[in-house]
């Protein structure tokens, strides 16, 4: 595999961004092709307000899904968070939306913790 890719490089230069790395493609999508993805773990908010989670979701328009590929089955608190607009969006836009809705339900997730006294 190290082979064909040095070759194809030679002939041909992967995109890359020195900020965000080597940019991939899914085809199948739209617009920047580009579709952003992480995993957060949000037992409160799983658990108490599942409600705030399709909220900060719709406010941010990202998709949130049940992570049963790297979470055990028994974990139902990881969520896979994704963008869902790629057309007309920069991969930055992009990427900032999915950041600013992962920072939005983190701070949700930290606000359910009761206060220590």
């Amino acid at each position: 595999m190290v082979k064909v890719s040095s070759h194809i490089q030679t002939k041909c230069k992967f995109a890359y961004d020195y900020h965000l790395g080597y940019i991939t493609a899914n085809p199948a999508v739209l617009g920047t092709a580009m579709k952003a993805s992480l995993h957060l773990h949000l037992p409160k908010l799983a658990l108490g307000r599942p409600a705030t989670i399709a909220k900060i979701a719709a406010k941010y328009k990202l998709k949130v899904g049940k992570a049963t590929c790297l979470a055990p089955a028994s974990d139902e608190n990881m969520f896979h968070i994704c963008n869902t607009i790629v057309l007309g969006q920069s991969e930055t836009t992009i990427l900032k939306g999915l950041y600013d809705g992962a920072k939005a339900l983190v701070q949700a997730e930290i606000d359910m913790t009761p206060a220590k006294k």
